[in-house]
Order: C-alpha cells, then structure tokens, then sequence
C-alpha cells in the first residue's frame, strides 16, 4: 500500500511481484479491490499494479483540471515503469482506451472488459435504467441506490437477484458503498480530444476485447465495434455472464489474460 502525489491529487497504489509490469483499471463508483483475484494470482507472472483512480477508493477527490490518462501516465513515471500491459473494465476500460491512444508508447498489450466508449449512442433500455438509477440517487438511500447499481451492473440488465453468489455481491455492494460516502467531485474527467471513437485505427497494441453475454446491448456492440477497428485485436464473448466479468468467473479470467500476455 502506498500513495503517490500526482498532478495536484494523491493516489492510492498497490504494487506486487515482479517480472513485465501489468496495470489494472477499476470501473466507476469501484475501486483498486475489484481486482483483487487478478492481484493474487497474476503477481506469480508479473509485476501488477493496481490503483484507485482519482474521486475514489482511497485516492483524493476528483477536482482541479485533470485527465485519467495522464493521471495513470504520472503514476507510472513514478513507479519508473516506462511500458506495461494495461487491463481495464468498463470505464476503467475506456480510461484503457484513452491512455493507450494518448500514450502509445507506454503501452505493450491491452486488455479490455466490458469496455465503454464515449460517444457511442445508447440502447433504450440503458437508458431507462440510468433513468431508474438517478431516481433512485435522489432518495438519498445508499442502500438502495448500491442495490440497484449491483442488480443492473453485477446481476446484468433483467437478471433477477440472486443470478451471483452471495458473498461476491456483497463485495460489489461494500465498494460501491464506499463510493457513495465519498464526497461528491467537484469535477469530472476532461476525456481526450478528438475523441478516441474517432481515433481507435490508431491503437497498434495487441488486444483483447472480453465482453459478457448478460450484459446490456450496446456493451457488445461497443465489443464488437471495437474489434472491428482495432487492426490486432481478439473478441471473446462469454456466455451467461453480465459485465463484472472478473468477479463472476476469476478462476477462467485470470486463465484467458495470462494465455494473452504470454502469447
């Protein structure tokens, strides 16, 4: 456990084994603890890395001018690591994205799970549910409002609860709740102009694109997109899993990760 000051904030890191560095990217309102099978397993290969990006876990609040890109950029040139695989999921995906596209020389492999993508237009029924989760956020229940957050992100779009074992909900549930204790941010991400939709062709490393069966419509479609532009890229669409892939099965994530960077 450790803290780095980068560009005006602090944030939490974890560092562990040794070997080609590997960097892991939490998705929204989560944080570093998502990965923590990833973290056990993968430290026998590599030398993994794992962060709370700024405005969560234990990193300092989401303010001032900032971008995750180039916070991770940062982070990386004080650990001294100058390339590393990268491994994000879902808007830790599209933080992915961005850091590849911004600084692609930083960047050897790429591993995408559940991947989002700014400006990709989205299907109704997200819509709805986004509408659903908002209503929701203005109640002010926390419970509630990490409840839904897990019925439509862990259990997937339609699922009934329950689809997930206990004990892994109730780990997606302890982190979204620390999420929400957070104070609010005072500012959001600038996302990289133009924006990577338009400037995928230009991600040459190697990556794979994991998207899960359950998940809502336009999560695939996204996966499908972007195998269809990144020129050396693989698509691995997993049956009866929604969009925590690597909660849901971490046993076969770890396997298909490990069989990608060592190829």
């Amino acid at each position: 456990m450790a803290y780095a000051e980068i560009n005006g904030t602090t944030l939490y890191y974890e560092t562990a084994g040794s070997g080609y560095p590997l960097v892991f990217i939490h998705g929204f309102n989560l944080d570093s603890r998502l990965w923590d099978e990833q973290f056990a397993e993968l430290q026998k290969h590599f030398q993994v890395i794992r962060y709370d990006m700024r405005g969560f876990g234990q990193s300092g609040p989401a303010a001032g001018d900032f971008s995750n890109y180039d916070d991770l950029a940062a982070l990386l040139d004080h650990l001294g690591v100058e390339r590393a695989h990268v491994c994000g999921l879902s808007f830790g995906g599209y933080s992915a994205l961005e850091f590849t596209v911004a600084h692609p020389q930083k960047v050897n492999k790429l591993v995408l799970v559940s991947s989002g993508l700014n400006g990709f237009p989205m299907t109704d029924v997200r819509k709805e549910d986004i509408a659903t989760f908002n209503s929701v956020v203005q109640t002010g229940d926390v419970n509630a409002v990490a409840n839904v957050f897990a019925n439509q992100w862990l259990e997937g779009p339609g699922q009934a609860p329950g689809r997930v074992p206990t004990e892994v909900r109730e780990r997606f549930l302890d982190m979204v709740f620390h999420a929400f204790a957070l104070p609010k941010p005072e500012n959001f991400p600038k996302f990289l102009q133009p924006p990577v939709i338009e400037r995928l062709h230009e991600i040459k490393a190697p990556t794979l694109i994991l998207a899960g069966e359950l998940d809502y419509p336009d999560m695939s479609q996204i996966a499908t997109l972007l195998h269809g532009r990144i020129t050396l890229s693989e698509l691995v669409v997993l049956p009866n899993i929604a969009h925590i892939i690597n909660l849901e099965i971490p046993v076969q994530f770890n396997d298909m990760v490990l069989d990608f960077l060592q190829m």
